[in-house]
Formats: structure tokens, sequence, C-alpha cells
């Protein structure tokens, strides 16, 4: 086990939040580029307890908020993914609100990378509009009506966006504040207009997700630490997060006449 996963687990298997949210908060380094602690809070969000991903979100949320942080693309990517790879989340957990800062900061939904993990967010938006809290549900549709002609830009399935615009239309009934009913009203069709008739044609999209995984957990990484099983776990979740993205995506690109000859390697 990572010592960042382990440590933190211990600390909260004794009960104790506030330590276990110090130990995240002094792990995090440079996120300008994927390291050592980067890949550990990776295997913390994908492989530790529902709690612990929740505390490390959290912390992170916070880290991204403020104006002199940065993050880059790749480290953006492997954080989303974890999160994603995960068995499941629960429909009331905070961290579908965390999640939602970090998803915020992608600012290119084309790069393939990105492409590659809308329909896993796609199904993660369905259960926190359908079966999250109202604060998570309101919050989950106000990140479709504002960043929504961003996120238009990836590749959705037709029957998912038929499903979130039913759960929307639903939401937006209860909304009693006319002004607010009106900007939400406005951002969220935009989305689902420019989701509907983007036609997206990379067909890297594929490709590109793996090969990042490879990058990221080169054998000099793995090899250094052979004790630890964790990243060789979390590496695999993430190629089994990318081999059904794009079993799911292939259908939409293929409707748009790309040429798909994927190869999968692990």
């Amino acid at each position: 086990m990572t010592t960042m996963l382990r440590r933190v687990q211990q600390f909260l298997d004794s009960g104790d939040s506030d330590n276990a949210r110090e130990e995240i908060d002094r792990a995090f380094g440079n996120l300008r580029r994927v390291d050592s602690h980067v890949r550990e809070f990776a295997d913390l969000l994908a492989l530790g307890s529902i709690k612990a991903s929740e505390i490390g979100l959290g912390v992170l949320g916070r880290k991204l908020l403020q104006n002199d942080s940065e993050i880059n693309n790749e480290v953006v990517w492997l954080f989303i993914a974890s999160i994603l790879s995960r068995n499941s989340i629960p429909p009331d957990s905070p961290s579908r609100i965390s999640l939602l800062v970090l998803t915020a900061s992608v600012n290119s939904w084309e790069l393939p990378i990105f492409a590659l993990l809308a329909p896993a967010l796609d199904a993660f938006f369905k259960v926190s509009l359908a079966d999250g809290t109202p604060l998570i549900a309101e919050q989950t549709f106000d990140f479709l009506a504002t960043w929504g002609r961003i996120y238009a830009k990836a590749p959705h399935v037709k029957t998912q966006l038929q499903e979130l615009q039913s759960l929307s239309n639903n939401l937006l009934e209860q909304v009693d504040d006319s002004e607010l009913k009106a900007e939400w009203s406005e951002g969220i069709n935009i989305f689902f207009e420019e989701a509907r008739t983007t036609k997206y044609s990379d067909s890297n999209v594929f490709s590109a997700g793996e090969e990042l995984i490879k990058k990221i957990y080169n054998t000099q990484s793995l090899q250094r630490n052979t004790e630890d099983k964790n990243l060789a776990e979390t590496k695999d979740k993430l190629l089994q997060l990318v081999t059904s993205s794009f079993a799911t995506i292939s259908t939409v690109l293929d409707s748009h006449g790309v040429i798909l000859n994927p190869v999968i390697k692990n």
C-alpha cells in the first residue's frame, strides 16, 4: 500500500479525519506534472475507502480554487479517471460535488484523453441528478448549465443525452426563482443542443488514453515500487475504464463515419 493511502487509512480507522486531511495536504506537491506524489494520490482516489477519496477530493478542490493553483492536463485526467474507475460512488457522496470542481478545470473536452471520459461522466451525472441529495443534483445541473458549451464538444451517446435531459427538465421545473430558472434554462438548452449536433471526429480518442496510462505508469515507476501493488492495480482499473469508455464511444464515432482501428495492449 502506498505511503499516503496507508497513513490516511490508519488515521480514518482511528476516527481521526483531521490528521487524515492534513496528511493529504502535506503530501501534495507540484500539480504541474505527474510525479510519485500524484500517482499516490491517484491510488487513494481509485483504491481508498469512499471516506478517504471524499477527503482527498475535498483537499484537492480547495487547492484548485486557490488563485495561484495550477494543474496540467495529464494530472487532471488521471484524477478524474481514477475517481470514475471506482466500482461505485454513493449517490449522496460529497465527492460528487468535489469532482465537479475538477471537471470544471478542463478547458478542452475535444482533446482525446478527455473526450474518452465523457460516457463515464455522463453516467456519473445521471446518478447525481436522479438519486443525489438536492445539493448534489443542483450543483450537477449548474455544472451542465454553466460549462455545458465546453463539455458538449466531447462525444456523447444519444440515449445518455436523452436521459440527462429528462432529469434536467424535472429539476428545472422545481426551481422557484424565475431569474435563476431562465439563466439555467438557457445554459442547459445550449448544452443539449450543441451536444446533439457536435460531430466528434478524432479517431485517436482511444490510443491517446492508453498511451497516457503507459506514460504515467511506465516500467521504471512500477519497478521502483515492486513491493507496492497499488500502482499496478490502479493502472489496471484505468485501462478497464478506457476500454469500457471506448466501447461506448465507438458507436458515436462510427455513426460519424470515423474509421476505427483500436489496439488494446495491457
